[in-house]
């Protein structure tokens, strides 16, 4: 393969796996296993995906572009192959056939620059013959036709702007935020073979479609250097092994278990990495947001009108940024985190052992870490709860903050 050939393939690979189709390519970055589908290699006889397309690529295996080109087309070929007939799996038939169409319209995009890389002829985009490179000696001819304004249709003026949608929180309690809460009462689904399947899935797209937010997740934490101080903080730990092993083993009872330890690896990462501007926080939030979009894909969708798991708040991101303001905050006299004392319950700071007497004043204390758990897991059925407190006994949320020690 040539020079040429090389950065063509390249740039179509690129294309492919490019971020803005994170929502298609997620499933076809690494190769199929064969434990989430059964037979796969008895349908499919030569297996191929874009990390192993990029692999040959950078090994040499491809004589011209056009192996490559069949290769990349064999990808999204076997995903429809394979699904076509399954069911459970006509989620992944979508993204397979826009794949094919963007990897088409690549590859037209490839040809037309390899014909100018190698001086060839291509075709002009204004509808000219091949060939011609040049208009030089012949004139333009332009032709203005005036209309009056009364021969003028409608559909020729310009469409009139929609006014743009403004949406506004509220904490007062007399809003109307509570009509977006969880009205609809949770379900404890079993954790059916087919359930089981589709929680599979969603673990299986989060770690091809977040690879780089995954792997800070997919073991339980063992560093000797901060191995303690977390167990002291998180006292519900969750990482993707664990997960895998207690799917394999048939260990959660109900959907809504499954989706609260999913849930509670992200909570766990913001509740833990506090300090100001920590770099891991965002990484939080990428993960939590995929992992919803695709637990209301594969899970809410096949059991509505049932309601599985727990909602979260539609403005949970907006929740954290308040959270992360308070959390920025320092002291002008020292520049100390002013939240330091409430970012975890009182006894971490005492030992482990509440103050004499802390109990009797405070009837259910509360701390930033306990606030990002209950937002993160559903707690909060609307705004107001999560400002003033779940059926003002559960929390006081940062209101209460100022007055706990």
């Amino acid at each position: 393969m040539d020079k040429i050939d090389l950065k063509i393939c390249t740039e179509i690979h690129n294309g492919l796996t490019a971020p803005e189709r994170g929502a298609q390519n997620y499933l076809f970055l690494s190769p199929v296993d064969e434990k989430y589908a059964p037979g796969y290699l008895t349908v499919v006889k030569r297996p191929m995906d874009l990390g192993t397309l990029k692999t040959n690529l950078d090994r040499g295996v491809y004589a011209s572009r056009h192996e490559f080109y069949s290769d990349c087309q064999l990808i999204f070929e076997n995903a429809l192959l394979y699904n076509k007939d399954i069911p459970d799996n006509k989620f992944v038939l979508d993204p397979a056939r826009a794949m094919m169409r963007a990897f088409e319209k690549l590859r037209k995009a490839a040809e037309r620059k390899a014909a100018r890389l190698s001086g060839g002829t291509v075709k002009a985009d204004s509808g000219g013959k091949e060939g011609s490179s040049s208009t030089v000696g012949k004139k333009k001819i332009s032709i203005k036709v005036k209309r009056k304004k009364s021969d003028i249709s409608k559909a020729d003026e310009p469409p009139k702007k929609k006014p743009k949608l403004k949406l506004k929180m509220s904490s007062d309690k007399s809003s109307s935020i509570k009509t977006i809460s969880n009205a609809q009462k949770v379900e404890d689904l079993p954790m059916t073979l087919s359930r089981r399947a589709q929680c599979y899935k969603v673990y299986n797209s989060l770690k091809r479609r977040r690879p780089t937010e995954c792997r800070w997740f997919l073991k339980p934490v063992t560093d000797p250097m901060i191995v303690r101080d977390y167990k002291e903080k998180i006292k519900n730990p969750m990482d993707l092994g664990t997960m895998s092993q207690k799917l394999d083993k048939n260990k959660y009872i109900t959907v809504g278990e499954f989706v609260d330890d999913l849930r509670r690896i992200g909570s766990n990462c913001l509740i833990y990495n506090t300090t100001i501007n920590d770099s891991f926080r965002p990484v939080a939030v990428d993960f939590l947001t995929t992992a919803e979009e695709l637990c209301r894909y594969f899970i809410l969708k096949h059991e509505a009108p049932k309601k599985p798991y727990r909602s979260i708040l539609y403005c949970w991101v907006e929740c954290i940024k308040v959270i992360d303001e308070a959390i920025k905050l320092t002291n002008p006299d020292d520049g100390h985190q002013t939240a330091w004392f409430f970012l975890h319950p009182v006894n971490y700071f005492c030992g482990g052992q509440w103050p004499e007497g802390y109990l009797d004043k405070i009837e259910k204390p509360i701390d930033l870490g306990c606030v990002v758990n209950n937002l993160i897991l559903g707690v909060y059925d609307s705004v107001d709860e999560f400002v003033h407190g779940k059926n003002d006994c559960v929390s006081r949320s940062l209101r209460l903050l100022s007055v706990l020690c």
